[in-house]
């Protein structure tokens, strides 16, 4: 007999529970077959951007436990993903078992829990297994329900993609909208639903908290609305919905003097220095929104990567090998001003790939060099020679030993291999914080990539007690990161 939860749910979990129940295996027309010439049946895939305190991942918890509980007797694996094993183990598995004493479930007695080497919880014959985001390719097998929380740290979307195909019953993924550019906010797809869910939604979150987070709006509450959107159909009836705050005018620009035409400014928390527009968006209302204090200004996006008459022009090059990124990036310096354009970002497991990868990149660099000494292409593909021109140089991540690999070596017999005059070396790495002092000594102009882009908006300080310190948060910043090692080693004699 499956267990009554002891506690009422948020809107959430029902939602979840309407779409396994009214979803699971909907025909999608425009993939038919000869056995489906309806559509070719689909798993749901939902995706919860949410606020802070919006319950969102006890909900999607709850859930689980349930489809476990009325599913004892059947052998279902649910598989649950963090960005690294100790995430998921140290934050979201700790999740589980707070929401499950919370519900009023005794370990040994309603479920079993073991905690090394790979957390599992079983539920009758059921079992929920905790992990990292495994490598592309190593992504295992089946199961019946995947669940990505805090997807938004994963930028590797083909992994995200093969543990989804390897799902039978549901996926969810669920995130903080803590930064602007992802592939999961445009992802478009059939049989993907999005909920967007916000303190408002939690409708048993005590009264200090929601004064609290109320506390950071910058704009008078006046000038809103709540309405109830994304109701259900429960026996031809429209039960329950979500919540959401709607605006009735747009917020002041930034620098323009407020008229009656915009959003009041919020005179308590303003006066108190509570208001904060950043954390009032992102965990108050739920909506994605660039982190104020990034590390990084531009001064000028441009469209192409100019032949200017620079100083020094060469490359910087991180290493990523199955999740994270290798990252070239190509920095011109001309005076006090650098120009960057990111060439190649995308997970390579081993050198042979990225090679194939940066190789045409490194070639069309050394054509138009040989072009610009007076070099002259033959029909044949050969060169007449001109004048010597400047050797490529590729700076790169000290860091690169993966799986018996060492990546600098290798690429530097690769290219001499086929007789590139092309030199990977490493670079002698300083404390993070100088690096970034020197890059910050130029004025930036960059090349517009939608890469580029992200990181340079989401590259950000820590902020510990609401103070942001003069500690970079270790994340969006591999292209970032490349950039800097040809700065350090090419650059600083400039504006030291």
């Amino acid at each position: 007999m499956p267990q009554q939860l002891n506690f009422d749910r948020n809107f959430l979990y029902f939602y979840l529970v309407w779409v396994y129940k009214t979803c699971r295996n909907l025909p999608n027309p425009d993939v038919t077959t000869e056995d489906h010439p309806e559509g070719v049946p689909t798993i749901p895939v939902v995706y919860n951007q949410g606020g802070t305190r919006s319950a969102k991942t006890w909900e999607i918890i709850a859930f689980i436990y349930t489809f476990c509980d009325h599913n004892r007797n059947s052998r279902h694996k649910v598989g649950v993903y963090r960005d690294t094993m100790v995430n998921c183990r140290d934050i979201t598995l700790t999740d589980f078992v707070d929401c499950f004493e919370y519900i009023g479930l005794e370990p040994d007695v309603d479920y079993d829990i073991v905690r090394s080497p790979r957390p599992i919880i079983t539920i009758g014959k059921c079992t929920i297994e905790f992990m990292g985001i495994p490598e592309l390719g190593k992504e295992g097998g089946k199961m019946s329900i995947c669940y990505i929380n805090e997807l938004i740290e994963n930028n590797n979307q083909q992994v995200v993609k093969n543990l989804f195909q390897r799902t039978t019953h549901m996926c969810i993924g669920d995130w903080n909208p803590s930064v602007t550019e992802h592939w999961c906010l445009s992802e478009k797809a059939f049989n993907l639903h999005r909920t967007n869910t916000t303190y408002l939604d939690n409708v048993f979150l005590q009264d200090s908290l929601k004064s609290k987070y109320e506390s950071w709006c910058p704009w008078d509450f006046s000038d809103s609305h709540v309405e109830t959107y994304g109701q259900i159909e429960v026996n031809g009836k429209l039960e329950g919905g979500f919540k959401r705050r709607v605006w009735h005018k747009p917020e002041c620009p930034e620098g323009e003097i407020w008229t009656t035409a915009h959003r009041k400014p919020n005179k308590y928390n303003i006066e108190n220095g509570t208001a904060d527009r950043v954390q009032w968006l992102v965990y108050g209302e739920g909506i994605p929104c660039a982190r104020e204090g990034s590390i990084y200004e531009v001064d000028e996006w441009i469209n192409a990567f100019p032949n200017d008459d620079y100083e020094d022009l060469n490359y910087g090059l991180d290493f990523g090998y199955s999740n994270d990124p290798s990252s070239l990036v190509k920095v011109g310096r001309r005076s006090r001003e650098l120009t960057i354009k990111y060439e190649f970002n995308a997970p390579t497991k081993d050198p042979f790939v990225l090679w194939e990868c940066i190789r045409p990149i490194l070639q069309e660099e050394e054509d138009r060099r040989r072009i610009e000494h007076g070099w002259k292409k033959k029909d044949d593909g050969t060169w007449e020679q001109g004048h010597k021109y400047p050797e490529i140089l590729i700076v790169c991540d000290s860091k690169d030993t993966s799986e018996g690999y060492h990546f600098v070596n290798d690429l530097n017999l690769l290219a001499h291999g086929e007789g590139k005059g092309w030199y990977f070396f490493k670079c002698k790495k300083p404390k993070i914080t100088v690096r970034i002092g020197i890059m910050n000594r130029f004025r930036l102009r960059v090349v517009r990539d939608k890469t580029a882009e992200f990181e340079f908006n989401n590259y950000v300080w820590k902020i510990i007690d609401g103070r942001s310190v003069n500690i970079p948060v270790d994340k969006n910043n591999h292209g970032l990161d490349a950039a800097g090692y040809k700065v350090f080693t090419f650059d600083r004699f400039a504006v030291e």
